[in-house]
C-alpha cells in the first residue's frame, strides 16, 4: 500500500497489465455507483463495505481505488496522496 493502479490483466508468470486512471471490465457484480477501496483483510482484492470504526485495534489503512460504473465496469483513479484514510 498505497496501490498505485490495478492488474487488469496477467500476461505471463511474471508480467501483467496494470491500469491506472482508466475503466476496466473485468468485474461483476459490482454495485453501480458506489465507491470501491482496497480490502484490509483479503490481500488483492476490493470491497465497498464500509471501513471499520475509528478506535478500533488494530489500526486499518485503507485507500479509495474507484468507482462501479456499472456492474461490470470499474472506473480507476488510485490517488494515494489525497485518499489514505488511517483508522
Amino acid at each position: 500500500m498505497p496501490a498505485i493502479g490495478l492488474v487488469s490483466q496477467k500476461l505471463t508468470s511474471t508480467r501483467c497489465l496494470v491500469r491506472r486512471l482508466a475503466e476496466i471490465t473485468v468485474f461483476t457484480g459490482l454495485t453501480a455507483g458506489a465507491s470501491y477501496r482496497v480490502s484490509e483483510t483479503i490481500a488483492g482484492a476490493i470491497t465497498k463495505d464500509a471501513p471499520p470504526p475509528e478506535g478500533l485495534y488494530p489500526v486499518f489503512v485503507y485507500q479509495s481505488i474507484g468507482w462501479a460504473v456499472s456492474s461490470t465496469v470499474l472506473a480507476i483513479d488510485p490517488d494515494p496522496s489525497d485518499r489514505l484514510v488511517v483508522y
